[in-house]
């Protein structure tokens, strides 16, 4: 009867144990998988940021100068406010 106690303790034990370490492994990827996938959106906007900047500046003319000087300008604080 001891061991038949002995036993279902440390099965138990062990369901307890294994549960326990999946639920801190999958919050420790969930975590880590959200961070990585946050920097991927990030580049990615800033990627689009900085290519309609570019094109902004590429076809600026006198035409057009003051609407997109200021568009520009507004474009340049958002790309680079978070670096």
């Amino acid at each position: 009867m001891l061991n038949f106690t002995l036993l279902t303790s440390f099965a138990r034990n062990a369901l307890v144990g294994a549960v326990a370490t999946k639920v801190v492994d999958t919050l420790i990827s969930s975590k880590i998988n959200h961070k990585a996938e946050h920097i991927k959106w990030l580049r990615q906007t800033k990627f689009e940021l900085f290519s309609d900047l570019i094109d902004d500046i590429i076809f600026l003319d006198e035409n057009n100068f003051a609407q997109k000087s200021i568009l520009i300008r507004k474009r340049f604080q958002i790309l680079w406010k978070d670096t």
